[in-house]
């Protein structure tokens, strides 16, 4: 698959993703949406992931118990590795890592994912 789908389909996943979290957690993160819709996803994925700072975004998908329902977390998954770099990919890895409740029923294609036990 040519790189300019894989990131429109990324694209795509983060938008239906948002409206998951509208939907189901009644939360709305303007910072991530102002960013997907001034860089695209994968562009405000990268700038995320490139701060120290952790983003209100996923303390408050802590907060609800959805961290699966986090930027960090889509971009763990395998069918994403070639839009991002290893470094990026750890980084989101790290940050699910610190700030996880790993369950028994998390089910998702990332091999190490630390949501699930």
């Amino acid at each position: 698959m040519k790189k300019d789908d894989l990131e429109r389909e990324f694209q795509i996943a983060a938008i239906e993703m948002y409206l998951t979290v509208l939907r189901e957690c009644r939360y709305h993160e303007k910072v991530f949406l102002n960013m997907v819709a001034n860089l695209g996803a994968r562009n405000a994925a990268k700038a995320l992931l490139g701060t120290r700072d952790v983003q209100s975004g996923l303390r408050g998908l802590r907060r609800l118990g959805r961290l699966d329902l986090s930027v960090e977390h889509l971009v763990i998954q395998p069918r994403w590795r070639d839009l991002f770099k290893d470094y990026e990919r750890e980084e989101a890895r790290m940050r699910l890592r610190k700030r996880a409740k790993p369950t028994a029923d998390h089910r998702c294609e990332a091999e190490d994912c630390p949501l699930r036990k």
